[in-house]
């Protein structure tokens, strides 16, 4: 059985090459928008060094003073899936915001102030 699966294994590895050459990764404009809000109001755990987070982050700085970065920065407490609602947006970059009749971010921060944010990201943008 061992011999079976080493000789399956073995077989299938040319394979991992292959694929990783045609694999694409793509983040939502809206969760990477609302997670440069967050890091910029002191809300979001660090990322991970790298040429993209330095180069953002520099470019960024100057909009720390934004309405968006303060709403954010005023709430209590925030969670890293807190840039989840930056699905609220489509449509980059003429952005259409999709208010959702229920979601959980209204019982932490209430419906008015969660609108808001979602709302000031747009200009942030």
């Amino acid at each position: 059985m061992k011999k079976l699966l080493l000789i399956w294994f073995t077989a299938l590895l040319p394979l991992v090459g292959f694929c990783q050459d045609k694999l694409k990764i793509t983040v939502h404009p809206g969760v990477e928008l609302l997670t440069i809000i967050q890091i910029l109001a002191g809300k979001y755990p660090q990322p991970n060094p790298s040429a993209y987070t330095k180069e953002a982050l520099a470019y960024f700085e100057k909009y720390k003073d934004h309405p968006a970065v303060k709403k954010v920065a005023s709430f209590d407490k925030t969670y890293t899936d807190l840039v989840e609602l930056g699905w609220c947006m489509s449509d980059f970059p003429n952005i259409k915001i999709y208010e959702p009749a229920e979601l959980s971010w209204y019982k932490y921060y209430g419906k008015e102030n969660t609108l808001e944010y979602i709302k000031l990201c747009k200009d942030f943008f």
